[in-house]
């Protein structure tokens, strides 16, 4: 079943002024059944993403909800067209981004590595990685009903864990905001998209006592929480398959920066380098992020021996700040 195209065909009829465009990508995109059931409020564009994009800009000025549905790694080519023609005029196109992440045997033209990266660089743009199938059809819930400017969602190649109760309206998710999967000690681990149910079952199978957060927003991030998280924790590992510029682990590590805060902090992302093919599984080896990489990552931070400066708590206690953990180098 795919999630994406049964979503949009409920989201189509219960909102004629949904519409989807796609790039010569009606199959890879599970369109097919919703083009011919929604035939009215499908476009295919053929090979042109900067026009399908543009397109997507026009129908949003005039007050429809367009869905521009493109394989991450080819949205890449219209990303002009998203800043100038969706971002600068703050138009309420919602992107949906299939391959996002390995995509095995395809290669390095088809990986999504860099979506997350890209996107976070657009001012307003709101850049999010569901967890889940449930989580994806909130999320285009979401973005459909989100008017302050272009949405971006972007999904793997790959089966989604969780049972969808189609009979159920989906659920709005306040944007910027991020879940917490299961509560422990020392160690937060923010895990974004596919990564989110790699990490809980290491985190099961090693039966770790950490922190799991579901940082299903990358852009905006959740603030608030993250500060919450800071003053009870004393290490932060970011998990996400994306490159490691621009993404949820250098979001994370500039808001620790430039708010003072020392924790012990280590991101998990794809290399710098082209992907080349492969299965999912000798891919994620490859590139630093299957199951035993995220063992050995919240293994070793629970183990760093974390002090505490003594001139840094007294300079704290005399501001009435809380006291911070530095961790030693």
């Amino acid at each position: 079943m795919n999630i994406f195209g049964k979503a949009m065909i409920q989201e189509a009829k219960r909102d004629k002024r949904v519409c989807v465009i796609t790039a010569a990508m009606k199959e890879g995109t599970g369109l097919v059944e919703f083009s011919q059931e929604c035939p009215e409020q499908f476009f295919d564009v053929g090979i042109a993403e900067g026009h399908a994009v543009t397109f997507a800009a026009g129908l949003a000025a005039e007050g429809l909800k367009p869905v521009a549905a493109i394989y991450s790694t080819f949205l890449q080519r219209a990303y002009d067209h998203i800043m100038h023609d969706c971002g600068i005029q703050h138009l309420p196109v919602l992107f949906c981004m299939d391959r996002g992440g390995l995509v095995g045997e395809d290669g390095p033209t088809h990986h999504g590595c860099y979506d997350l990266g890209y996107l976070s660089t657009i001012p307003g743009m709101v850049v999010s990685a569901p967890r889940d199938g449930q989580e994806l059809r909130n999320l285009i819930y979401t973005g459909l009903n989100w008017a302050d400017g272009p949405f971006g969602i972007r999904y793997p190649r790959d089966k989604a864990p969780d049972h969808i109760n189609w009979d159920e309206t989906p659920a709005l998710i306040k944007v910027g905001s991020w879940e917490t999967i299961r509560d422990g000690k020392k160690v937060c681990v923010l895990a974004t998209g596919t990564m989110v149910e790699a990490a809980r079952k290491v985190i099961a199978a090693e039966e770790y006592n950490v922190t799991l957060v579901n940082a299903r927003f990358v852009k905006p991030i959740d603030e608030a929480l993250l500060s919450q998280l800071l003053d009870t924790h004393e290490a932060v590992l970011t998990l996400e398959e994306g490159t490691g510029f621009g993404g949820l682990g250098s979001q994370v590590a500039m808001f620790l920066k430039s708010n003072g805060h020392d924790h012990l902090f280590h991101a998990l992302h794809l290399p710098d380098s082209f992907v080349e093919h492969g299965t999912r599984s000798q891919l994620l080896e490859l590139a630093g992020l299957s199951p035993r990489h995220i063992s050995e990552a919240i293994s070793g931070m629970m183990k760093a021996e974390l002090t505490l400066d003594p001139c840094r708590s007294a300079c704290n206690k005399t501001s009435g700040e809380q006291n911070e953990h530095e961790s030693s180098r």
